[in-house]
């Protein structure tokens, strides 16, 4: 059995006296049952301290007589003394006045340490206090706690103008008048993935040893690596869109690049397909979009208009993420992914992929259950809610997958497309060229006179049986090359971005999903993309091409050093003794 150190008990001398009389009579040398009918106690209470006991004379051996350390051990005595705070009555109301309502730090703020320095060095304020002595950091620091408790951090809300008050007003009034509730609507949004992060300072920190403490002083790199990231300025990432309802979540779908209207008329089509399967019998659920600048452009308003299947909103109030319930979904993966590292970006989207799959449909209710009660707050506020944190949405748990983890829909970036086109074609003429100046190469070591005249006679016959044939296999095939790459690259200038997608293999289609974006502005929601524009250096596909390529030139060097070296030793062969060390000197 484990066994705590110490015990919590309330404040009842009955069982104090209780438990000491126990161990006491255990000492003496009484059994279990007599013990409990002496004390009027059950045999397992009594069985229960006596096993403390033992436990207790384990851990203390050889260290004194165990008896005189039993109160502080089982906490017998519950009340703790408490440690007094050496600070004069002027001080306290000094400090009392200073920290009360102020941050800990910023331009008004107020910190520990600048209080510290006033109150023991500057002399008018002694004067003032009259104080003579000196107060540690650690005892002020007591004292701020034990007048105002745990500190409060600043939270981030949006800015709301009047505007946007009166938006709110609207929403709310619009949604009680139509009779519309959470459990009616299909949300829908858009979230940017990163593969790095910026570490928060405040709950990233290290506690260090004295050992540690020194070598940091003295410079050692192995305790500078731990308290310090390497970050690049721009990292790798992906766009993902997906929509819930209180009947759970409809599929994820990925963009290559970012989500602009064409990518976003796509991402309806899928969302259409969601809304059939997760309606109720007699029921279509209503659709719903931020005012992002993507959802709101003419030739979507057209097709929400057109649309028969589609029962959309009306309108969304600006700058208000924090009542949509995709916003808390978001929230959930994101702490799903706490602690976890991925050094490529497909082992991030698998992972995003695995979660939403799994989103428990209780998780889904309480979001929606919690947007209800938004609007009734909204309601009697006037456009104000108090933001919560989602700590409460840790506990869920992630249930059996409701979808396969294969990435069926994806969308792309028009921009985007016609920027990887053009890539590919110009890596397509780049190799073209190369290729034809290797062809120029072999042509002028197969037929040029050149070469021809410098083998001699003896060899004349090999080279054109041998070589020659193998340098116009090696030239025909390069040729036929040629020729499917201009086929490939005329194909493309025909073809369309649609057509160009569709032809894709659904492993090209998941290498594209991809984008980079400024570490600083990725948790914002208006960010400006920029798209790759940096050629890789190093094609591994260039270094087969290059490998076939050298075959044929390394088969005539060796050739031709066979054959200096046979004239080398048939003309040293005939030369004197003397010939022969002046020839070794100058090879």
């Amino acid at each position: 059995m484990k066994y705590q150190n110490s015990f919590k008990i309330r404040d009842n001398p009955h069982k104090i006296f209780l438990r000491m009389n126990i161990v006491k009579s255990f000492l003496q040398g009484m059994t279990l049952t007599k013990i409990s009918k002496e004390l009027n106690c059950t045999i397992k209470t009594a069985k229960k301290w006596v096993d403390r006991y033992k436990c207790f004379i384990e851990k203390r051996k050889n260290q004194g007589n165990p008896i005189q350390n039993i109160d502080k051990e089982f906490n017998f005595n519950s009340k703790e003394k408490k440690r007094k705070i050496s600070i004069p009555y002027n001080v306290q109301n000094y400090v009392l006045k200073k920290c009360a309502n102020k941050s800990t730090g910023g331009k008004d703020g107020i910190s520990l340490n600048f209080l510290i320095s006033q109150i023991n060095h500057s002399k008018s304020l002694r004067r003032r206090l009259k104080f003579t002595g000196k107060i540690s950091k650690s005892s002020l620091h007591r004292f701020i706690h034990s007048k105002f408790g745990k500190t409060y951090k600043i939270r981030k809300k949006p800015l709301l103008k009047d505007d946007h008050k009166r938006s709110r007003k609207q929403f709310t009034e619009y949604i009680k008048e139509e009779e519309i509730k959470g459990e009616d609507i299909f949300f829908t949004d858009e979230k940017l993935f990163l593969l790095d992060f910026i570490p928060n300072k405040q709950t990233n920190q290290f506690r260090l040893s004295n050992c540690m403490k020194k070598k940091l002083r003295k410079g050692n790199e192995s305790v500078e690596k731990i308290l310090s990231i390497e970050m690049p300025k721009k990292s790798k990432g992906f766009m993902a869109a997906g929509g819930v309802s209180k009947y759970g979540p409809g599929k994820l779908i990925f963009c290559i690049g970012t989500v602009d209207s064409y990518a976003y008329k796509k991402a309806l089509y899928y969302y259409l397909k969601d809304i059939e399967k997760l309606s109720p019998p007699g029921k279509s659920l209503y659709f719903q979009q931020d005012n992002a600048p993507a959802h709101s452009s003419k030739e979507i308003k057209k097709i929400l208009l057109e649309t028969e299947n589609i029962k959309s909103l009306k309108f969304w109030p600006p700058n208000s993420p924090e009542i949509s319930p995709i916003e808390k979904v978001w929230a959930f993966i994101l702490r799903k992914l706490e602690g976890k590292k991925f050094n490529n970006l497909e082992d991030l989207k698998k992972e995003v992929l695995f979660i939403w799959n799994r989103i428990p449909i209780s998780f889904c209710e309480k979001i929606i259950d919690k947007f209800n009660d938004d609007i009734h707050l909204l309601s009697k506020s006037g456009g104000i809610i108090k933001s919560k944190s989602h700590s409460s949405y840790k506990n869920y748990k992630l249930v059996a997958p409701l979808y396969s983890d294969n990435m069926e829909n994806i969308i792309y970036n028009k921009n985007k497309m016609n920027f990887i086109m053009e890539k590919k074609k110009k890596t397509l003429e780049k190799l073209i060229a190369k290729k034809r100046k290797i062809v120029k190469k072999l042509e002028t070591k197969a037929f040029s006179d050149h070469v021809y005249n410098e083998i001699t006679k003896k060899y004349r016959t090999m080279f054109n049986h041998l070589i020659r044939p193998c340098l116009k296999e090696e030239i025909d095939d390069y040729k036929s090359e040629i020729e499917s790459l201009e086929g490939e690259k005329i194909n493309l200038r025909d073809t369309t971005a649609e057509d160009f997608f569709n032809n894709l293999k659904q492993k090209e289609k998941e290498s594209m999903i991809n984008l980079e974006a400024d570490l600083n502005f990725a948790n914002d929601l208006e960010t400006n993309f920029s798209e790759i524009n940096q050629e890789s250096e190093e094609d591994p596909d260039m270094k087969d091409i290059i490998e076939r390529i050298n075959r044929p030139f390394k088969r005539m060097q060796s050739i031709f050093k066979k054959e200096i070296k046979k004239l080398i030793e048939i003309k040293v062969n005939s030369l004197d003794k003397t010939a022969k060390r002046k020839f070794k000197v100058i090879k």
